[in-house]
Formats: structure tokens, sequence, C-alpha cells
């Protein structure tokens, strides 16, 4: 089976999304979403899809089965419930979304956000020598 997916968020980490899915065999991306309309065609380009500037005009379009949720983190919970509404599973980060889950009966896989951690480039309880 092959999961159309779709990509939320253009930017850098929505770019790195995009780029991994385009090289999974069981995956198609179908749609990358991003307010800058120039940044989104721009991603679709190399990675395929096609560009939206809104949630609501990708889901209008195109049939996701999954999302990848790459906004700012102010907009992830506005941008998931759209997503959990429209009945797109997602990979994403927001406690929020994880505590409502059960309401939508929706599944959202949670990521290890880097954000916070403070070597990132280093492998966990590595020991400098």
């Amino acid at each position: 089976m092959t999961v159309r997916a779709a990509v939320v968020g253009a930017g850098s980490m929505g770019k790195n999304h995009a780029r991994v899915l385009q090289t999974l065999a069981q995956a198609e991306l179908v749609a990358v979403v991003d307010p800058d309309l120039k940044v989104a065609r721009a991603v679709t380009r190399l990675h395929g899809g096609a560009a939206y500037a809104t949630v609501g005009e990708a889901l209008d379009a195109q049939r996701a089965d999954a999302a990848v949720v790459a906004v700012p983190t102010q907009h992830h919970f506005e941008t998931s419930q759209t997503l959990l509404r429209a009945g797109v599973q997602q990979r994403r980060t927001a406690r929020e979304v994880v505590e409502r889950q059960d309401r939508t009966r929706r599944n959202v896989m949670r990521d290890r956000h880097i954000r916070f951690d403070p070597c990132p480039g280093r492998q966990p309880f590595e020991i400098a020598h």
C-alpha cells in the first residue's frame, strides 16, 4: 500500500521531510503546503507533489492519508486540529494533540523533538574524552 503524504510547512524541516518522503517506495508526496506559495512550489519542483498555500486548499484538492506538520510551533495545534478533523494521520510532536487524539479516534505519531536538546549532534549519554 502506498501512503499519500502531505508536508505542511516548507521551511528547513518541511523541505527535509519532503526529500525523505520522495525516497520511500511506500510513500507518495501529494502536497506541500506553505503560506508562501513560491516556497511550496520550489519544494514540489524538487520532490514532487502539488503546492498549496493553505491546508484547506490541499485537502480540497488532494486525498492525503498522512501529513507531516512542520510549521512554526505556535501553529502546531491549529494545523493538527484541521488535519485531524479531516481524518489525516499525522507525524508530529504537540502534546495537546496527543492528549486529544482519543476524542477524534485518529492516530498521531509522536516525534522526538531536538529543539531543546543541548547537544543535537552528539549521541545521548556520549562522554567527551
